[in-house]
């Protein structure tokens, strides 16, 4: 992702690597093809990359015809444009990466597959448009956070046995506990209390006094 926390493919850099990467796909190809062949190669630009890394986000649990077509685009990336992490890239409008929307929707096989092939398991959300059109808002939320917030159980279990800090912390110390709690989650307040999980954010007693969980 940029400095500013957006999608790679949001780099004005992109879009020229992007016209390069055109006009030696038709140098090559033209020596192969006829014209009209020539005429119909896709074209590359950053509207086609991120309608790409939009299906990837929101793949179909399993769906790993959809993973892997990215996947080799990233591995593309990363050998010709010299540019890394592209399986952890985040959505421009919500800051989400593919491994928050698996942990939202309890799609545990592409939050495995995902952590397979080397996406960061514990990477928070990165900026938004859609809190900030300057893109300096993030909720800064890890995949333990989402998966507590939407109740799903099956996902936390998943982290935890990939090695994933379940007490994970936004910068304002809120923990996965404390948004399954917030949320109303007894699911997963529940588990991962049983986990031995805590609170990060202070609690205000009757008394007025503040302690934390």
């Amino acid at each position: 992702e940029t400095i500013h926390g957006l999608p790679f493919y949001a780099n004005p850099a992109f879009a020229k690597w992007c016209e390069a990467a055109n006009a030696a796909q038709q140098v090559s190809a033209g020596k192969q093809a006829d014209k009209a062949q020539v005429a119909a190669m896709p074209t590359l630009n950053p509207g086609a990359v991120e309608e790409m890394h939009v299906s990837f986000v929101n793949a179909l649990d399993g769906d790993f015809e959809t993973l892997e077509a990215y996947s080799r685009f990233a591995n593309l990336l990363k050998e010709q444009a010299k540019i890394n992490g592209a399986l952890d890239a985040p959505c421009k409008d919500t800051g989400e990466r593919a491994v928050h929307r698996a942990a939202e929707l309890g799609r545990v096989k592409n939050l495995r597959w995902l952590h397979e092939h080397g996406a960061d398991v514990q990477a928070p959300t990165a900026t938004a448009l859609s809190l900030a059109e300057d893109g300096s808002a993030s909720l800064a939320l890890c995949p333990a956070h989402v998966a507590a917030m939407f109740n799903q159980t099956v996902v936390l279990a998943y982290l935890k046995q990939v090695g994933a800090d379940l007490n994970c912390r936004r910068p304002d110390g809120t923990t996965p506990m404390d948004l399954a709690i917030e949320r109303g989650r007894a699911e997963a307040s529940q588990w991962l209390g049983d986990q031995g999980c805590i609170c990060g954010r202070p609690v205000v007693q009757p008394s007025g006094t503040q302690e934390q969980v």
